[in-house]
Order: structure tokens, then sequence, then C-alpha cells
């Protein structure tokens, strides 16, 4: 259900077609996103679960990967068993992919 980073880049280079999903908080992605992700609401969530087809190739990814499995179980209990997840979340994408992404720690209590 993952996949590298660097192989998220090849398809998107390769102009195939993808939903590419950012699954973080509304703040983060508003902070920092890779480029031509959507920012994952509950509406574009049911869109995709009623309309997309299995095959669909959807792309998630949350901060450092650690919670993207889940979702990707999610969309795959769904039927689109095209979900991928990014191994190393947006922080694995800035340090494989682009270093012009910037990094961040969230600080928790």
């Amino acid at each position: 259900m993952l996949i590298a980073a660097k192989d998220v880049k090849e398809l998107v280079e390769s102009g195939a077609e993808i939903v590419f999903l950012d699954t973080r908080t509304r703040e983060e992605h508003e902070a920092v996103a890779i480029t031509g992700s959507e920012f994952m609401t509950q509406e574009r969530q049911q869109e995709l679960f009623g309309s997309a087809k299995e095959d669909t190739t959807i792309i998630l990814y949350d901060h450092t990967g650690g919670r993207v499995l889940d979702t990707c179980a999610w969309f795959q209990g769904h039927g689109l068993k095209g979900t991928r997840g990014v191994i190393g979340g947006i922080d694995g994408w800035s340090k494989e992919v682009d270093k012009s992404v910037p990094r961040y720690r969230l600080e928790m209590d």
C-alpha cells in the first residue's frame, strides 16, 4: 500500500492521471504542500468513494508517513484499490524529491 516519493514523482512527471491528496490538517496544508496536491476534505473523500473507479491512482500523504497507512486501508476498504501512501510523507518528499519544500516539526504538549 506504500509508494516511494521518487516513484510518485515519476508518476507525476509521466503525466499519469492521479489524485494527489494531503491528509494533514488544513493549517499544515496551507503552510506547506506538495505542488499538484489537494487538501483532503470529507466532501472530496465522499466524492471519490462514490464516483472513482476501482483502479484510480490515488496518492495520499501525511507529515512523516506514520498515519497514512490507515487512510490507505480505509480507501482500499471502500473499493479504491489503486490507493497508495507516500513513504515518509511530505518530510520524505522534501528530503528525497524536492528540497524546496520546507521541512518542519510539530510541537506537541
